[in-house]
């Protein structure tokens, strides 16, 4: 046991005693070192949540690539009956956006009522995660609409109302 008298010579002396080969264990060297650890426990936990809501927008995005495929035979009832391609995309568009502005408006609610309880002093991360989501929602948005109904619309009426063996 070494006692020093003054805190702030604590480091020096556990220097020099680690340089001559003696194992170190001091109440206030651990303090140091549990800020050390707290910071990796929070970017460990940061790098969770990317992975998190990146696997969830493409959950998201992916299971709507499913429910439109499913609804093919429906987009080639409706084109077969009159509809044309852009009436039956503006339909199908629209139920699409508003089921994304609902989500916003949940994400919203829920990002802000929780940040000012967790993070009340600190108004601007809760303000960034507001931004990271509704940009990854317009996104999921862009691409479900853009890409994925746009080509399913927009097939041939007689592969639209042919069986496919993936909803048998």
């Amino acid at each position: 046991y070494i006692f020093a008298n003054d805190l702030k010579d604590v480091p020096l002396i556990a220097n020099l005693l680690e340089e001559d080969g003696y194992t170190i264990f001091s109440p206030f060297l651990a303090f140091e070192n549990a800020n050390l650890s707290l910071q990796n426990i929070k970017i460990a936990i940061c790098m969770i949540n990317i992975i998190l809501i990146m696997l969830i927008f493409s959950q998201l995005i992916l299971s709507f690539n499913f429910y439109l495929k499913a609804q093919r035979k429906d987009i080639g009832i409706l084109e077969q009956i009159g509809y044309n391609k852009k009436m039956v995309f503006t339909f199908y568009n629209n139920n699409i956006n508003k089921i994304f502005s609902k989500l916003a408006l949940i994400a919203n609610i829920y990002t802000i009522g929780s940040g000012w309880i967790i993070l009340p002093e600190k108004k601007i991360y809760i303000f960034v995660v507001l931004i990271i989501y509704d940009l990854l929602l317009f996104l999921s948005n862009i691409v479900i609409t853009q890409v994925i109904l746009k080509k399913i619309v927009y097939l041939p009426i007689l592969n639209l109302l042919k069986q496919n063996k993936e909803f048998e």
